[in-house]
């Protein structure tokens, strides 16, 4: 029977980490802002996560969903995967509109509860959910949608 059951490989490549804390929202949109393509920005939808260590240093990023114009797809369960796997304590996630309008939709919202409730159900903390323009940003717990 074990034979016919692949074994599961996770890995996690430890880089070059970034040796100061973020702690202030201003200081995570600048950071988190540098994933996205200043190219496609304004072209279509993408969402990225930065990964803390208990100090709130970055312990690493991704890419975790790639859209159209108006939307893209956010799988919960894939960000979280990552997030264990990498041994994060902190989570903080950001996507772009291409619009260039930073004004959180009903279903940004609705998405960002969903990934509090998975955060605090896993012991992560939830830090933030940006949404990210070319020349803007908009914290939603700094406006209290959150």
């Amino acid at each position: 029977m074990q034979k016919n059951i692949p074994q599961l490989k996770l890995k996690y490549v430890k880089g070059k980490v970034i040796s100061e804390s973020i702690t202030r929202p201003e200081h995570a949109a600048t950071v988190i802002r540098k994933f996205f393509d200043e190219d496609t920005i304004e072209y279509n939808e993408e969402g990225v996560a930065l990964f803390l260590d208990t100090a709130s240093q970055p312990i690493g990023w991704i890419r975790f969903a790639v859209g159209g114009q108006t939307n893209c797809l956010f799988d919960v369960r894939m960000l979280f995967a990552t997030a264990l796997t990498a041994g994060a304590t902190k989570l903080m996630i950001a996507h772009n509109h291409p619009s260039g309008n930073c004004k959180p939709s009903a279903s940004d919202i609705s998405v960002t509860r969903k990934f509090q409730e998975a955060s605090n159900f896993l012991d992560i903390h939830f830090v933030d959910h940006f949404i990210i323009t070319k020349t803007d940003h908009y914290s939603m717990i700094e406006n209290g949608d959150i």
